[in-house]
């Protein structure tokens, strides 16, 4: 099929990418079933092209690096015969937000450039996977974002690209590295700030450890794992919405349930300087002892 001829930018990758110096924990590999070259084959310069595109597009969830939780995103995509992106289906989720991102980055990948006499009918299709991985670069930038009020629903590493940009105008805007140092957009933590535990982080890990009860079934079943949970934090501090995100088992869910219903009132969250009801993800670990 004369669609697998295709040019995915490669100078442009190879101009820009290497300014960008920031891990941010992604890594992105091609399915062999849907690959350009033979299985057992080193991958072409497209392909390793559109691997680094995404691994530097891509961002690491805010909140899944503050839980410290790490996973795998399978992602289906195919280009029709006028180089865009037609269809984006995740096969493998691992996280709503992580899911959301990936589908983002591939939806802005550039024009792929193919063959005058490719058959207008034929779709080109490629799988990947996508892993998000913690290091130390991503948990020290997640408790930056947390000590400045960062929303639950932020993301690390962003690239400041003008998506409706053309190619040639992100060469000239995507240098985002100054003095070594990556600029990010800061929250300002006296006019805007997240719902906090009172006391802070501390405490509300030491509420935890002296409130949680390891329920006696998850023990014999050795069942361990993060509980989390999203809520709602009223302008006054009460927890007026308490919605199960992701569970493990039930007896845990339910443990982890009457800990937070039984919390003190919060500190609120603050936008523009006034009291706001704001949401917030909260992890509430089972671990069991070494």
């Amino acid at each position: 099929m004369s669609l697998k001829k295709i040019i995915v930018f490669v100078a442009f990758f190879a101009v820009v990418f290497p300014i960008l110096k920031a891990q941010n924990g992604v890594s992105v590999k091609i399915s062999p079933n849907t690959s350009l070259t033979e299985p057992n084959v080193s991958l072409s310069d497209e392909e390793i092209s559109l691997c680094r595109y995404l691994e530097n597009a891509i961002r690491y969830p805010y909140i899944l690096a503050k839980i410290k939780m790490e996973g795998e995103v399978d992602v289906l995509f195919s280009v029709n015969s006028e180089g865009r992106i037609d269809e984006v289906q995740i096969v493998k989720g691992f996280d709503p937000l992580a899911d959301d991102e990936v589908v983002r980055a591939i939806h802005s990948l550039p024009k792929w450039e193919v063959t005058s006499h490719a058959d207008k009918n034929v779709k080109l299709k490629r799988q990947l996977q996508i892993n998000f991985t913690l290091n130390d670069d991503i948990i020290a930038q997640a408790e930056q974002m947390s000590e400045n009020g960062a929303k639950d629903d932020e993301y690390i590493g962003a690239l400041l690209i003008d998506e409706s940009q053309s190619i040639s105008e992100q060469k000239d805007s995507v240098a985002v590295e100054k003095d070594n140092s990556t600029i990010v957009k800061t929250v300002d933590p006296l006019l805007n700030k997240a719902p906090q535990f009172p006391g802070g982080e501390d405490a509300l890990t030491a509420y935890i450890q002296a409130n949680l009860k390891y329920p006696k079934r998850a023990l014999q079943m050795k069942i361990e794992g993060r509980v989390i949970f999203n809520l709602l934090i009223s302008s006054e501090g009460e927890i007026s919405r308490i919605a199960l995100f992701r569970g493990i088992y039930r007896d845990c869910n339910d443990e982890a349930f009457y800990l937070v219903k039984k919390m003190p009132k919060w500190i609120p969250g603050i936008k523009d300087g006034k009291p706001t009801a704001m949401e917030v993800m909260l992890p509430i670990p089972f671990v069991l002892s070494q």
